[in-house]
């Protein structure tokens, strides 16, 4: 179906086939990580959100120092999954300890998140117009799809052993590296740095970006609702625990089976703009994205059956989807050729900074008020979807006149 609407390109393939790799061999590592610890010690798994959130937030400067220095984009692409298969090779022989395994999940954060900022900045720069959109949701919906399987991959070869899980994975990432260096150096050929070096310098550095881009009165409108989303998304995954597990008593199946709804609604909503040839504007978008993850967030935290809560959770998944979707969009749209190696790593950088910020908040939460603070998250998210249709849409950021 994807193919016959949308004629990808060797490089979006590429782009594609990366972000599915990359999410497909972090979330199994992720899962498989979690499992070992939660065995050893189940307190142990918030530490790891947070240090696989913190590794996430430091990929902001890192990459806009990277895109910047190093023309060739295929580089960091290789080196990316070159470091990603030595941290698993090293959890899988040498350093299995559980506070080592922490550690490697916070690279493995790093990692996950680098590669993410490079590919936008890839995407933003090759694809213009509706043609941007229709390679934006196909790689959005190939980057879900990794977060989708992972877990169920983990889930079957966990059995085999920890080591051997992870020693799979390691070469997976081996061998990504490897298609990146023999075959995908022809797709890439490098971005030509023909700026002059008085442009280079007013690129200023990752810090100053981000106080300019938070700085812009009409950039900081449009992000409220965003990222508000994404905190008030993100405290679900604290807050269902105890409601599921705690407070409803209905056991880990139904905790999973509202997990795996989640995760295909992330890969549905992308999925179904495409297939259905859906172009709204960009504030459109993200308001519909809000609209529907605050009725997923009500939908999960209602007392009806299971299934009720399995339907709260694809809602929520298929909202973030869409809501990433143009929120890739925004990104394009308000950055330029001369700035985008400091703003599309700052945007990702505020991303994992409300997403760190939903998990210290969930540590407020108990039995007796986790109902109303994620009823009134889904009420507050509600407001910020009609708030951000009702604001218009930025116009596309001029291109740079060359003298």
């Amino acid at each position: 179906m994807i193919a016959r609407n949308v004629k990808i390109s060797g490089k979006a393939m590429v782009l594609a086939v990366a972000l599915l790799l990359s999410s497909l061999v972090d979330e199994i590592f992720a899962t498989a990580v979690l499992l070992k610890i939660s065995a050893i010690d189940a307190r142990m798994s918030v530490t790891l959100f947070l240090v696989v959130t913190i590794g996430a937030l430091m990929a902001g400067p890192l990459s806009s120092r990277l895109l910047v220095r190093i023309a060739h984009r295929r580089a960091i692409i290789f080196a990316v999954f070159l470091c990603e298969g030595s941290v698993m090779a090293l959890s899988a022989t040498l350093f299995d300890a559980p506070h080592m395994l922490i550690f490697s999940s916070g690279l493995m954060g790093l990692l996950g998140a680098l590669l993410w900022a490079v590919i936008m900045v890839i995407i933003a720069d090759s694809f213009e117009g509706k043609r941007f959109d229709q390679v934006n949701s196909v790689i959005t919906t190939m980057r879900n799809l990794g977060f989708v399987t992972g877990p169920a991959c983990t889930g079957f070869l966990f059995h085999v052993g920890f080591s051997a899980v992870v020693a799979l994975v390691a070469a997976i990432a081996f061998l990504s590296a490897a298609l990146c260096a023999i075959r995908w150096s022809d797709i890439f050929p490098g971005v030509t740095a023909n700026k002059t070096e008085t442009q280079q310098q007013k690129k200023h550095n990752f810090l100053s970006g981000l106080v300019e881009l938070l700085g812009d009165t009409r950039l900081r409108n449009r992000l409220i609702t965003p990222l508000c989303t994404v905190f008030f998304g993100s405290v679900v995954n604290v807050g269902v625990v105890l409601y599921v597990l705690n407070m409803r008593d209905m056991g880990t199946m139904v905790f999973g089976a509202i997990g795996t709804a989640i995760s295909t609604g992330l890969v549905l909503g992308p999925l179904a703009l495409e297939l259905c040839s859906i172009r709204l504007r960009t504030q459109s978008g993200l308001a519909l994205g809000a609209l529907l993850t605050a009725l997923g967030i009500g939908g999960i935290f209602l007392p009806w059956s299971w299934l009720g809560l399995c339907l709260g959770g694809l809602l929520l998944g298929i909202g973030n989807g869409v809501q990433n979707v143009y929120f890739n969009r925004f990104m394009k749209i308000t950055t330029t050729e001369d700035n985008r190696e400091i703003r599309i790593p700052a945007y990702i950088f505020l991303i994992y900074c409300f997403s760190l910020a939903s998990y210290f908040f969930g540590y407020v939460f108990d039995a007796e008020n986790v109902v109303f603070i994620m009823h009134t998250g889904s009420i507050v998210t509600a407001v910020l979807a009609v708030f951000a249709f009702l604001l218009k849409d930025i116009q596309p950021a001029p291109k740079p006149t060359v003298a």
